[in-house]
């Protein structure tokens, strides 16, 4: 888009470009990765200015386009990013679409970058005398930030995980989820199956046919082309 957007070891403001492309164009895409960001992810002035114009406006739970940024930027006092006006910055760029299945990844790409930059500023950062416990006492409270940077909580809150459950339901409805069959139709229908990633839990009273049922659910897994592995204590 310009001059200034390169790539190094430390930061790649061409990936900010697409991540900040992908939560304007794509509906529910930054309510789907608000957590792995912060603004320590963006080396590049105007990307941190237009993060925090598009965080506002997602806590403040409004729908996140090209101008309700504008309006939220000019409320801001911000008249122009990178030389150009808002308007005109976003247009360049939301130009290409990026692919929002990559979004996470780039954002955790980011999260690397960042606690990267943050790690060289503490490591030369020289020390110029004073309060010894003062300057520790700073020291490590950027060591908890580089921490906090790096480290991806995956805890979502109560909007992410209430898009997440309602694009599950459409993909299942539409026949875009593949899933392990619990060998009864009924309870398929009911729990939507196995699917990859799964821990289930089979409980009932003793010689209730827990065994039985893990049985055949594993047999009817192997018919179907899938690699099981069956481990009992009772055999």
């Amino acid at each position: 888009m310009n001059a200034h957007l390169q790539k190094t070891d430390n930061y790649d403001t061409l990936l900010e470009q697409q991540v900040l492309a992908c939560c304007l164009v794509h509906d529910g895409a930054f309510a789907s990765v608000q957590g792995l960001l912060t603004p320590l992810c963006f080396a590049y002035p105007a990307h941190t200015t237009l993060y925090g114009a598009i965080h506002g406006i997602w806590q403040e739970g409004f729908g996140i386009d090209m101008y309700t940024i504008v309006h939220q930027l000019q409320s801001a006092g911000v008249k122009e990013l990178d030389g150009q006006s808002p308007i005109s910055y976003l247009a360049g760029l939301c130009a290409e679409v990026p692919p929002q299945h990559m979004l996470p990844q780039w954002c955790q790409i980011l999260r690397t970058l960042a606690a990267r930059r943050l790690m060289i500023q503490l490591t030369t950062t020289p020390y110029t005398g004073g309060d010894v416990v003062g300057e520790a006492a700073r020291l490590q409270e950027q060591l908890a930030q580089v921490q906090q940077v790096h480290t991806i909580s995956q805890w979502l809150d109560a909007a992410t995980a209430t898009i997440r459950l309602q694009q599950h339901i459409d993909e299942l409805a539409n026949g875009q989820v593949r899933y392990l069959s619990t060998t009864f139709p009924s309870l398929d229908k009911l729990n939507g199956g196995f699917r990859p990633g799964q821990l289930v839990v089979l409980g009932a009273r003793p010689s209730g046919g827990k065994s039985a049922l893990a049985g055949s659910i594993a047999l009817h897994a192997a018919t179907q082309g899938h690699k099981v592995g069956f481990i009992s204590l009772e055999m």
